[in-house]
């Protein structure tokens, strides 16, 4: 019953469909110089890349006027990681430019379309999901920006190689460069993937292409876990860490497969070294927060998720989780508020409906609980605890047809 109450998730209202009803179309330029060591290959791949980003960086600037408009927060990690899941690329146009015998540079035109639909359903993902996305993103984002410097110092050594040895040692820098490069565009098509089988198999293709590369074992690590596959999951993420110590999204997904184990010593020391790598991790003080919830030490608990809502006050699962631990230490009012202001964040949120039914509830006030247990309903046909949360207050106020119809359909959906 907790782990369902406190899933580590932050879940987002969807928008109005009568406003974001619509394709919209954007049109992005890039362009990029290989040099004699490169091919004409990944060289237009790095050329699209760019249009890519640019098309994108244009649509991010509508969602943001929309959400504005629409007065709803999303923080600017959020814009772009949705952005970049949500795009779809109409049409690629890539034409040569011969810069000299042995240089060419491609300049590309990607046309790209968001159905604003597809921000409704990239809200809908499991929300542990998108937290983690918006950190994968961010990750890629600096290791984009890695490879483009590392590139540009690659290009400056090309003048100064005149023996054969040079030569060959530049060529083999570029072919490893190359092969990072393909890597990243992997792990973003896994990231853009719905279906967890699916980016388990782009992640391991970029596994295959750098297996080097710290966030490809991150990644599929994570992928591993939601799919039940404990094992591999924590044999990735310590690749991972082997590769890069420093990498905390990496530690707070190893927290986590440490929870589902019930290890939660070993959860905390993970988030508490996420925490020491990004002090400003707000989805590591929740999961932590989560974890000592698990061990029943509320007020450590608390106070992590208050940390979490400092540092994203946006943040509507922290809300709901540190009301829920508010609840269990019997401070009602305190628990409902968070519960409103959950709710407030987003409207559409069961679980914070469904707590604050249990909440109202605990205090009797039947009245205002059966109106929250409908809610959560409304919000999510299939959620078992509320059918069966709706079926003890009838069942308080005697509708025994009522209460045992709520029963057989919480039984009925598994519950």
């Amino acid at each position: 019953m907790k782990k369902f109450f406190l899933t580590l998730a932050l879940m987002l209202s969807t928008w109005s469909s009568t406003v974001f009803a619509s394709v919209e179309t954007y049109v992005g330029t890039g362009e990029y110089t290989m040099s004699e060591y490169e091919t004409q290959n990944v060289a237009q791949q790095r050329a699209k890349a760019h249009a890519e980003r640019n098309a994108q960086e244009q649509a991010g600037i509508f969602i943001r006027s929309r959400s504005k408009m629409e007065n709803f927060k999303l923080t600017e990690d959020e814009i772009t990681t949705m952005t970049a899941g949500i795009v779809k690329i109409l049409d690629v146009d890539i034409q040569p430019v011969i810069v000299d015998k042995s240089t060419f540079k491609f300049i590309a035109t990607v046309t790209v379309t968001i159905d604003t639909n597809e921000i409704n359903h990239w809200l809908e993902r499991e929300a542990q999901e998108r937290l983690n996305l918006i950190e994968q993103n961010k990750e890629l984002r600096r290791k984009n920006e890695e490879q483009e410097r590392e590139i540009a110092r690659l290009k400056k050594m090309i003048e100064g190689a005149s023996t054969d040895q040079q030569k060959l040692e530049l060529e083999r820098k570029f072919n490893q460069a190359d092969n990072e490069f393909l890597a990243i565009e992997k792990l973003r098509e896994g990231n853009r993937l719905k279906d967890h089988n699916a980016a388990l198999a782009a992640y391991t293709e970029a596994v295959e292409l750098n297996p080097k590369l710290a966030m490809a074992y991150n990644n599929r690590g994570y992928t591993y876990t939601e799919l039940g596959r404990y094992e591999l999951a924590m044999s990735d993420l310590n690749k991972a860490l082997e590769l890069e110590p420093k990498l905390a999204i990496a530690y707070n997904n190893r927290g986590r497969v440490f929870s589902r184990w019930n290890q939660y010593e070993h959860a905390i020391a993970d988030y508490n070294k996420a925490l020491e790598l990004n002090p400003n991790y707000a989805t590591a003080y929740n999961n932590r927060g989560y974890t000592y919830d698990d061990l029943k030490e509320y007020d450590r608990a608390v106070s992590d998720y208050t940390r979490a809502i400092e540092l994203n006050p946006t943040f509507a699962m922290a809300y709901n989780n540190r009301g829920f631990t508010l609840m269990k230490m019997k401070e009602y009012e305190r628990a409902i508020s968070d519960f409103d202001r959950a709710i407030e964040l987003n409207p559409k949120f069961d679980w914070a409906y469904n707590n604050r039914g249990t909440t109202y509830l605990l205090m009797a006030d039947l009245g205002r609980a059966l109106a929250d247990f409908n809610k959560a309903i409304e919000c999510n046909p299939n959620y078992v605890k509320a059918y069966n949360n709706r079926g003890m207050v009838y069942k308080v106020l005697g509708d025994a047809a009522r209460a045992q119809a709520d029963f057989d359909k919480a039984a009925s959906l598994g519950g």
